[in-house]
């Protein structure tokens, strides 16, 4: 058997796994929105959870797993979201090679900002309240032996989160494969997010995981420097739908991206930002060891959402 058909079945295995877990993920569809946050500025500026160029940056851990073998000697990443109204997070995140594979481990954090405490709705405000939550995760990603370029992964996730003096956590599990074909700079990947369960609710308010299936593939074109990539999700119980993007290298040390997402309609409410909703856009800067990331993700009415990160080879 060829390289290439080796290759092939060794990705409809992992398919097959991923789609064998589907009965178990079904019990696991909900809300958890800091699952739904692509934390990274890189992946937000791409339409968000590019999962076929998961291999460039720590992003891989809340991408693709499979993608951090690609990386190279030790890494850090620190980016800072500014969200539409309160809400704000960040993302810290450590890689670093085996001798069997790449590890990697990040704390993602989302504060939802003062909320005014009311008892009815003819009552006026008794003080305020809070609501956070925050995600603990590590990853581990290797090559497979069956074809040249492919490589699985798998991040384990905690989620924990507070409001006011409720509280509630919950485990998941993430599946990643990757596939740098070599065929004139094809890449494919897939995978499936959030497979877990609550282990604690809010005062008895069950939730469920978003569970969340993608594949993406992307493509280096041959006489321009842009890579293209195309990214289609199914979020269990909810509509299926695509975000499309392009990178840009200017310069090694200098890159523009750009993206769009068919969420747009949902954020179009007849104002006149309705022209912008759903497309992103970014810029990505190199200096030696050190990357400085910065993206803007348009929300139609709502604003825009910004998100500045700094990465660096140790």
């Amino acid at each position: 058997m060829t390289g290439s058909r080796k290759g092939i079945a060794a990705a409809g295995a992992v398919l097959l796994m991923i789609v064998g877990l589907f009965p178990i993920a079904v019990k696991a569809a909900g809300t958890y929105d800091l699952l739904r946050i692509d934390a990274s500025p890189r992946g937000a500026a791409l339409g968000s959870f590019p999962v076929s160029l998961s291999y460039h940056d720590l992003s891989a851990v809340m991408h693709n797993p499979a993608g951090l073998v690609h990386l190279e000697g030790k890494q850090a990443s620190v980016v800072y979201n500014d969200l539409p109204l309160d809400p704000a997070g960040g993302f810290l995140a450590y890689g670093q090679p085996m001798a069997q594979g790449y590890v990697g481990v990040g704390v993602t954090y989302l504060d939802y900002g003062e909320f005014d405490r009311i008892a009815t709705f003819d009552a006026g405000t008794e003080g305020s309240f809070g609501a956070s939550e925050f995600l603990v995760s590590g990853s581990y990603g290797r090559v497979l032996p069956w074809a040249e370029g492919l490589s699985a992964g798998a991040t384990v996730k905690f989620m924990y989160g507070s409001i006011e003096e409720y509280t509630s956590s919950a485990v998941g599990l993430d599946l990643g494969l990757l596939w740098r074909t070599g065929y004139h700079d094809w890449d494919v990947a897939a995978s499936a997010s959030n497979l877990g369960t609550q282990l604690s609710s809010y005062d008895g308010f069950t939730e469920s995981l978003p569970t969340t299936f993608r594949v993406g593939i992307a493509k280096q074109l041959e006489h321009l420097p842009l890579q293209l990539t195309a990214t289609g999700h199914y979020e269990l119980e909810e509509d299926i739908f695509a975000t499309f993007a392009g990178e840009f290298t200017v310069d090694p040390k200098l890159l523009l991206r750009v993206g769009y997402t068919t969420l747009a309609t949902d954020f179009k409410v007849e104002s006149d930002r309705d022209s912008i909703a759903g497309f992103s856009a970014g810029i990505g800067v190199r200096h030696k060891q050190l990357r400085l990331d910065y993206a803007v993700y348009a929300m139609g009415a709502l604003g825009e959402v910004h998100r500045i990160g700094i990465g660096a080879t140790l």
